[in-house]
């Protein structure tokens, strides 16, 4: 399987966990991971996201994508404007409504979700959030994975999911291995 991690907003490719993630999967599941970034400039241009998850994901594979926060609605974006595979995903503190804290963000939510789009693409997939998130409240995490269809995991603690290590995203992965993608 191929793994695509998509970082959030103001993050790099070696930013928060996606450095640990990629090292735990290449070295626990056998697979092919790439931590995704596009120049700074572009941090906020969802089309030059969904262009470059386009050029750069090989729809015809098995694929898993990573997204934390403002990478969700980068992955979502992408779903909704092509075709290929489904995928798997695992969605970390996704949301698609307006983050108090980030108005600069409000431009780039949908307005609305192609849901028969999005559950054709997505095969299988969790959300991952926490109670104590202080920048996406897990409500709205909770909200985007049942538009989805996909689990929602509530964690008591573990805020934004910031930081360089992140086991809980690594167990996920693990039982990820034994989905079906059909």
């Amino acid at each position: 399987m191929n793994y695509y991690i998509v970082p959030g907003y103001g993050a790099n490719a070696n930013a928060d966990w996606f450095e640990w993630l990629d090292q735990y999967i290449v070295a626990h599941r056998q697979g092919s991971v790439q931590r995704l970034a596009l120049p700074e400039d572009d941090d906020l241009d969802l089309s030059a996201w969904t262009t470059y998850l386009t050029k750069t994901i090989d729809a015809t594979q098995a694929n898993c994508l990573i997204g934390h926060s403002l990478g969700v609605l980068r992955i979502l974006s992408y779903l909704m404007a092509t075709n290929g595979q489904p995928v798997s995903v695992l969605l970390v503190g996704g949301f698609n409504q307006s983050l108090p804290a980030f108005p600069e963000l409000d431009r780039l939510l949908p307005q609305t979700l192609d849901e028969e789009q999005l559950r054709k693409r997505i095969a299988r997939g969790v959300m991952v959030t926490a109670q104590d998130d202080p920048v996406v409240p897990w409500q709205l995490s909770f909200d985007l994975a049942s538009t989805l269809g996909i689990d929602c995991f509530v964690r008591p603690t573990g805020g934004h999911f910031l930081g360089r290590r992140a086991p809980v995203i690594g167990e996920i992965v693990a039982g990820m291995q034994k989905w079906p993608l059909a």
